[in-house]
């Protein structure tokens, strides 16, 4: 990472650095933030889904399982209304479990990282959504749409049984590189803008320029105000 921030004799400097890599290299991109643009970080996996009576426990105690899989730092979190649908996607996980590898990253995942929250209503359902931030809901509903335009905080909504995290990010065009640790709530999903540079170009016609003048004289902070009222009135703009 420092190479490629710095540069080596074999190494040309770079303008950017993106991608994911776990912990170590999301400390890396915090260290060379600034000596080049660097992303938001992508690690750990977040899921978080949301599910209704009506939905498949087989589904959400898989998918939630595939989630925790990816990483022993994984947040997989359940968040529902229903008593009944809770309990029964534990008891599949649970079964699961206990078949994994002892050193599968999912046990450690959900051990630390894994969460059935009940809540009273949807509307609250979307609530923990926004709080927590995650890269991924899952809307496991009868009626999603509701919930969608609830959610503010996501770095990527999924909609349906048929639309599985698992598929979206592979084969569907949705970004696999997603803002984790909250940063949803100021960044966005990895993306062509993100290797577009912008730049302003501006020009005032000269008799535009006076009542422009006038403007920008009266918003002038007091600090520097005399040499800002200088370069206003320079030469022939003094005399328009």
């Amino acid at each position: 990472m420092a190479a490629l921030a710095y540069g080596t004799d074999s190494v040309a400097p770079v303008d950017k650095i993106v991608g994911a890599g776990g912990r170590l290299v999301a400390a890396a991109k915090r260290a060379v933030s600034g000596v080049v643009g660097v992303d938001a970080a992508a690690d750990p996996s977040e899921t978080v889904i949301v599910a209704d009576a009506r939905a498949e426990a087989e589904i959400a105690a898989a998918d939630l399982l595939a989630a925790a899989g990816q990483d022993e730092d994984a947040l997989a979190v359940l968040v529902t209304p229903s008593k009944s649908l809770a309990a029964k996607v534990e008891r599949r996980i649970a079964a699961r479990v206990r078949s994994l590898p002892k050193k599968s990253p999912a046990r450690a995942a959900l051990k630390n990282w894994g969460a059935i929250v009940l809540v009273p209503d949807l509307e609250a359902a979307a609530d923990v959504v926004n709080r927590i931030a995650p890269q991924r809901v899952e809307l496991l509903l009868a009626e999603p749409l509701r919930v969608q335009d609830l959610i503010e905080r996501a770095g990527m909504v999924v909609v349906g049984p048929w639309s599985p995290p698992a598929l979206a990010s592979l084969v569907l065009g949705a970004s696999p590189m997603l803002p984790a640790a909250g940063a949803v709530r100021f960044a966005s999903p990895l993306g062509v803008w993100d290797f577009v540079r912008r730049t302003v170009v501006a020009r005032v016609a000269a008799h535009r320029y006076p009542a422009l003048a006038q403007a920008a004289a009266a918003l002038t902070p007091p600090e520097g105000s005399v040499l800002h009222d200088e370069s206003l009135h320079a030469g022939s703009r003094g005399k328009m």
